[in-house]
């Protein structure tokens, strides 16, 4: 678009300078108020379960796959969180524990086992349930977080966070969809081949107490395939 008064442009300039100065300024204590929200919450949260569901999006081809299941997570101070889920179809549970994780496919009576470091597959599940246990410090100290916003999920008013990594990582952006009560509720994980992992969770209780039992599969008998 064309502008022909300078003094036009000055004045446009000025005004978009001093406009973007004011929302910036605001959306900044926004932020602060939402990671010290964040952070409240994850330092309540014993345990949770919730329903959740997974959209993958794998763009190379074009192809979008949805999985619901059950989610049991458990945070641990200074240790990865032990997650568990329950996919209905396909029937496969997921255990992520200390950096390994077990996906158990009972039909066919085989386990596949690695590091949730090495497989691209497990590490969008798990990075995004794991900004739950971050901390403010951890958010802002790994990523640029902005935000972009309040929109509605699933019927629940929510801020709508943008996180991009400040170094090296495994992924692109995060976004995130946090609730009042500082939960995440949903969060979007790009890779850096623009693949897409969106984990949305529903029914949510919160500090029911999970055994550790729960965290442990008996793979006795079972076909072992390396991950």
């Amino acid at each position: 678009m064309r502008i022909s008064s300078r003094v036009l442009i000055s004045v446009f300039a000025i005004a978009m300078i001093v406009g973007v100065f004011g929302v910036q300024q605001s959306n900044a204590q926004i932020l602060s108020d939402i990671l010290k929200t964040m952070e409240g919450h994850k330092n309540s949260l014993q345990s949770l379960k919730a329903s959740v569901k997974m959209t993958e999006y794998e763009a190379a081809l074009g192809d979008e796959t949805v999985k619901n299941g059950d989610v049991s997570y458990v945070p641990r101070p200074g240790k990865d969180a032990l997650v568990r889920i329950d996919w209905i179809r396909p029937d496969e549970t997921l255990v992520v524990a200390s950096g390994k994780y077990i996906l158990y496919r009972k039909r066919l009576n085989q386990a596949i086992v690695g590091k949730v470091d090495d497989s691209k597959k497990q590490k969008g599940t798990n990075n995004a349930l794991k900004f739950m246990s971050m901390s403010k410090k951890e958010l802002q100290d790994n990523y640029e977080v902005v935000y972009l916003g309040q929109p509605t999920v699933g019927g629940v008013e929510a801020w709508h966070l943008k996180l991009t990594p400040k170094g090296p990582d495994s992924f692109k952006i995060a976004e995130l969809w946090v609730d009042g009560n500082g939960m995440p509720i949903q969060a979007m994980i790009r890779q850096k081949n623009n693949d897409e992992s969106t984990i949305r969770l529903s029914k949510i209780k919160k500090n029911e107490v999970i055994k550790t039992s729960v965290f442990k599969i008996d793979l006795k008998g079972v076909k072992i395939i390396d991950g």
